[in-house]
């Protein structure tokens, strides 16, 4: 279609090739109309950082003075599974394969992340922590601990790391707090 009023073309939103659902922006010519694009987001970050992690860049130039911040290890903490989280949650995968019961989907998709020793995300770690406060019911059922007739739910338990997985998933949730 065609404005009167403008020397160019002006095509409507969220019609014809290139669009998507819910768009809103007019288009000129195939472009999006400068004044029609939504604001992007100003994202102000406020970090405080140790004097001493600070570091300058030598100002003998004339090149502008510029500050490299570099985060401490206590405002991200390492969240690679320790060795023996990753040995739970292998044995709980050998015991589901044995004895064909035990876990979700979900539960043996953590497992394999915990045996393989990968970083976890914040939010897999508290999503952790939640299934563990769930669960602890669990731990009076009969069969649990028992490597011989375990339970489902001592499988579900190792496929998410076990008690020490537990311990350890509490930890990390506490050290992400207080970042």
């Amino acid at each position: 279609m065609r404005d009167r009023r403008a020397p160019f073309a002006v095509k409507p939103a969220g019609r014809g090739r290139g669009s998507h659902a819910g768009a809103s922006l007019g288009r000129v010519g195939g472009a999006a109309a400068p004044e029609l694009a939504r604001p992007r987001p100003r994202l102000d970050v406020d970090v405080k950082v140790p004097a001493a992690q600070v570091r300058h860049r030598p100002t003998g130039t004339n090149r502008p003075r510029t500050m490299t911040i570099m985060a401490s290890e206590t405002q991200k903490p390492d969240l690679t599974p320790p060795r023996d989280v990753a040995d739970a949650a292998a044995h709980g995968l050998d015991l589901r394969r044995r004895f064909k019961r035990g876990g979700t989907n979900v539960g043996v998709a953590r497992a394999r992340d915990l045996s393989n020793r990968r970083n976890l995300s914040p939010d897999t770690i508290r999503r952790m922590t939640a299934y563990f406060k769930r669960h602890a019911v669990d731990k009076d059922a009969s069969g649990f601990g028992d490597d011989d007739d375990p339970s489902a739910g001592y499988v579900a338990w190792l496929l998410w790391g076990g008690d020490r997985g537990r311990e350890w998933a509490e930890k990390k949730a506490r050290e992400l707090d207080d970042a």
